[in-house]
């Protein structure tokens, strides 16, 4: 029997026991490819990237509340990043989620007109006082008639009191007692003779 090897140029065989030598020993194969590293790749980006790489995707993801927007990043891959597989292979991606503000401003509740900002100041100290020195049932603050914030940051007190010198300590016991139940948001006081008449007496919140 003839050997057709024998009718091979030498050259020719030494190439083709360099290419097989060659082939031998880099272990590799034009089926295998290399895994990209997907840390930090948002899921829809990983799994194109692979995709594109003829490799096939599993994700571990939690479980997604109902009408809940969530931002889903990789945290973590199987096998790891460029580990060379064959094409074809699963990666498996562990995905971490975390809540977004979906900015949604709160729904106005319907409800009547909200009053004036002078008419809750006024209401504010009325109320506030009304509790503490049992005004107006208490006759010894039957000298006040209303309060105003005419004045703001001070709060005006009208009163059926007349007279600057007679009318003195009254006023003065008026205008401290007030004063004693305002808020950080009122300076002092001011007590008068009727709406919009003179100051009777002023004082300072304590």
């Amino acid at each position: 029997m003839i050997d057709p090897m024998r009718h091979l140029a030498p050259r020719a065989l030494a190439l083709i026991a360099a290419v097989t030598f060659l082939g031998a020993c880099s272990g590799s194969s034009d089926d295998e490819v290399r895994v990209p590293s997907l840390r930090g790749m948002a899921v829809q980006d990983a799994t194109t990237t692979l995709t594109a790489k003829d490799l096939a995707v599993q994700v571990s993801q939690p479980s997604v509340q109902s009408g809940e927007d969530q931002s889903c990043t990789v945290s973590d891959q199987s096998p790891a990043a460029d580990s060379r597989v064959e094409a074809g292979t699963t990666v498996d991606l562990t995905v971490t989620c975390a809540a977004v503000s979906q900015g949604k401003e709160p729904e106005a509740a319907e409800s009547a007109p909200a009053p004036a900002p002078e008419q809750v100041g006024a209401a504010s100290v009325e109320a506030a006082f009304a509790s503490n020195y049992g005004w107006p049932e208490d006759s010894h603050w039957s000298a006040i008639e209303s309060f105003s914030d005419r004045d703001y940051p001070r709060i005006t007190v009208v009163t059926t009191l007349y007279d600057k010198v007679e009318n003195a300590e009254e006023a003065t016991g008026i205008c401290n007692a007030v004063a004693s139940v305002l808020s950080e948001d009122w300076t002092g006081v001011y007590v008068t003779a009727g709406e919009g008449g003179p100051f009777l007496a002023e004082c300072a919140r304590p």
